[in-house]
């Protein structure tokens, strides 16, 4: 369980951004843990314009080319 101070302090920071390089990551506080962003994440990693598409064409690329399913 987080202390009262921690929580507080995690708290006043929950609507700020992470920084990575010179992208940002979105990321909330909620129940003692920190949730971010997969999209932001993907973004980044990928570097990639459109993380929303990321993933199915990824999915595409494994089945056709690695015959995964």
């Amino acid at each position: 369980m987080i202390d009262s101070a921690k929580e507080n302090q995690h708290k006043r920071s929950e609507d700020r951004l992470v920084a990575f390089g010179d992208k940002t990551i979105r990321r909330v506080f909620h129940k003692g843990e920190w949730y971010f962003s997969i999209l932001d994440v993907i973004r980044i990693l990928a570097a990639t314009s459109n993380p929303r598409r990321y993933w199915p064409e990824l999915k595409k690329q494994l089945i056709d080319n690695e015959g995964f399913i």
